[in-house]
């Protein structure tokens, strides 16, 4: 006999169709007589989730050529019920001439899917409908990366299939699930996928950052983007910048949805998010003025009594300036400045009391360095400046110094300044001390590399910020003057006062660290 039977239990049924595509496109000038050979006019890639909310995205770009010609291209990838992408493209070649209308000169079209997993390249050409001559090529190339909501593990993979090995290394954990998606970590890169954002690659020294903060965990959430520059191998005829499809590694951006971490050789990998990172955006982003951000947006909460109103405060230091954003608007920091010249003035005035009586004539600011890096508040710039001894004839009785030496020195703020705990600014020595004098002075040249090198051998405190002041940064700028920036309220401002009336009195009273700055 048999027991009685049961329908079989559905097994996990797979949700409407989701696909992360990558396009390239690219327009190549083939006008001999405008451009003389074979041209490339544009290039562009992009990563797009397209699911049943949002299943079309489309691509416009537009190409200015010679004689007041035009490439206009248009591109639609749709995500189909069946799963397969549809893509549809439309060229246009035209002709602008002042004062009359645009005239079409050309034109073609091109269609097809992109099925699952596949990578698929089209191309057209555009040719002059008088001349028959072509003027431009078009290619586009699709990669069609299936996303599973139901399957992460299947997600990742076939991700990191698409990108290769020699791009991801091989894998050194299984697929695991974080905060809000899943993750699996690979010898060069780590794959996150969650609903909403894709599948998306984080490396290099911001894979290292992120990790530090929490990842998925911290304020930063899920990456919402790849790491620009692209860092995907191209596929043929797309070659990689480098040529061998890695990425450096040392300058790039990557958005994530609570903010966006910038590396750069010179800076670190430092994150920016909120209004703070809306305002810098509208500078230029880190091609602005005010440069690479070298530290991470600060926030503080409100420091009062009891009942007090609230007065929330966020602030990001940058290469070149601090963005601060106070009660909600946004702000400029109440600062101290000392010009280069005062400065250059005071650290004369304090190598002449240091050193033996007599041996200094001179000293000149030599070199000034770009910022340095660190992987949570980048470093000062570094001002290297040139001490010269009396001058005494020469050879052919032309003046020479009895020595010349280089003296690297960063100021900098120990602890970096948060705006609420006390902070002391240094001096100290920032790389080798060179020495330099003529032949017959050569004897000297012991005596002067050991007082030159008790001058910072250990870092000189030159003033303290009490933490009720309020100090947000404490700035060497790339033209070789100084700055400290205050909270932008009655106390910070009442401190920036303060600091730059004894800033103002320092080329001749030289600073006393057991004197408060502010």
């Amino acid at each position: 006999m048999h027991g009685p039977t049961h329908p079989a239990r559905p097994g996990p049924q797979p949700g409407p169709p989701q696909a992360q595509l990558t396009h390239t496109t690219r327009l190549h000038v083939t006008d001999d007589e405008q451009f003389g050979g074979d041209h490339a006019l544009g290039w562009l890639r992009e990563r797009t989730v397209l699911d049943a909310a949002r299943p079309v995205t489309q691509l416009h770009l537009t190409g200015v050529g010679g004689g007041g010609r035009q490439v206009q291209l248009t591109v639609t990838f749709t995500l189909t019920p069946q799963g397969p992408v549809q893509v549809s493209g439309d060229a246009r070649l035209l002709t602008l001439t002042p004062g009359q209308p645009v005239s079409e000169r050309g034109g073609a079209a091109f269609s097809g899917q992109v099925a699952a997993g596949e990578t698929r390249t089209f191309r057209v050409s555009l040719r002059h409908h008088d001349s028959g001559e072509e003027y431009a090529r078009v290619t586009v190339c699709a990669q069609h990366t299936p996303l599973h909501a139901a399957q992460p593990a299947a997600t990742l993979d076939a991700h990191a299939r698409a990108l290769g090995e020699r791009h991801t290394g091989p894998p050194t954990g299984p697929c695991e699930a974080v905060r809000g998606g899943h993750r699996r970590r690979y010898h060069h890169a780590d794959l996150y996928t969650s609903p909403g954002t894709g599948v998306h690659e984080v490396r290099g020294d911001i894979r290292r950052r992120y990790d530090a903060l929490g990842g998925p965990d911290s304020v930063l959430g899920f990456p919402v983007g790849d790491p620009t520059p692209d860092p995907l191998p191209a596929p043929d005829p797309f070659p990689a910048p480098d040529h061998a499809g890695q990425w450096s590694h040392v300058q790039g951006r990557q958005h994530f949805q609570g903010g966006s971490l910038f590396l750069h050789p010179r800076t670190g990998p430092l994150f920016v998010r909120g209004e703070l990172r809306a305002a810098w955006a509208r500078t230029g982003w880190e091609s602005g003025p005010l440069g690479y951000p070298t530290s991470d947006t600060l926030s503080l909460a409100p420091d009062g009594p009891p009942g007090a109103p609230e007065s929330p405060l966020e602030f990001s230091d940058f290469q070149n300036g601090v963005l601060v954003l106070h009660a909600g608007q946004l702000c400029p920091p109440a600062t101290a400045t000392l010009s280069r010249d005062h400065l250059l003035a005071a650290v004369t005035g304090a190598l002449r009391r240091a050193l033996p009586a007599g041996l200094l004539d001179g000293v000149s600011l030599a070199g000034i360095s770009d910022t340095t890096f660190d992987l949570s508040r980048s470093g000062n710039r570094v001002l290297t400046f040139q001490l010269t001894g009396p001058l005494r004839p020469g050879p052919h009785d032309l003046p020479e110094p009895t020595f010349e030496a280089r003296l690297p020195v960063q100021f900098a703020a120990s602890p970096p300044p948060d705006a609420r705990r006390p902070v002391s600014l240094i001096a100290r020595q920032a790389g080798l001390i060179t020495l330099r004098a003529p032949p017959d002075r050569q004897g000297a040249l012991p005596a002067l590399s050991r007082a030159l090198g008790l001058l910072l051998r250990v870092p000189v405190t030159l003033a303290r910020v009490p933490g009720h002041a309020g100090l947000l940064s404490f700035k060497v700028h790339a033209d070789g003057s100084l700055s400290l920036s205050f909270r932008p309220d009655p106390a910070g401002r009442a401190a920036a006062g303060a600091a730059q009336r004894r800033l103002d009195r320092l080329p001749l009273d030289g600073l006393r660290a057991d004197e408060p700055l502010s």
